[in-house]
C-alpha cells in the first residue's frame, strides 16, 4: 500500500493508510475515477471503492493529526 501512496502522493493527492485500506479526503465522483484510473495505469489493483462514515472519535483524530503535520 505504501507504494499506492506514493502514487497518489506524486499526483497532490493527500492519503493515509486507514485500517486495510486507503483513506482520502471526499471528493466528487469524477475525482474518485481519476484515482482509481491513476492506480491502475501504475500497475496497482484496486479492489473497492467506497464513502465511509467516520464516527466522532475518528473525525475529531484526523482533525487534530492533520493541524499537527
Amino acid at each position: 500500500m505504501t507504494r499506492a501512496l506514493r502514487v497518489l502522493a506524486d499526483a497532490g493527492v493527500v492519503a493515509r493508510l486507514s485500517g486495510h485500506g486507503i483513506a482520502l479526503a471526499a471528493m466528487p465522483p469524477p475525482s474518485i475515477a481519476a484515482v482509481n484510473r491513476r492506480l491502475v495505469e501504475h500497475g496497482i489493483d484496486v479492489h473497492a471503492i467506497g464513502a465511509v462514515e467516520g464516527d466522532l472519535d475518528s473525525i475529531f483524530m484526523d482533525l487534530i493529526g492533520s493541524r499537527a503535520a
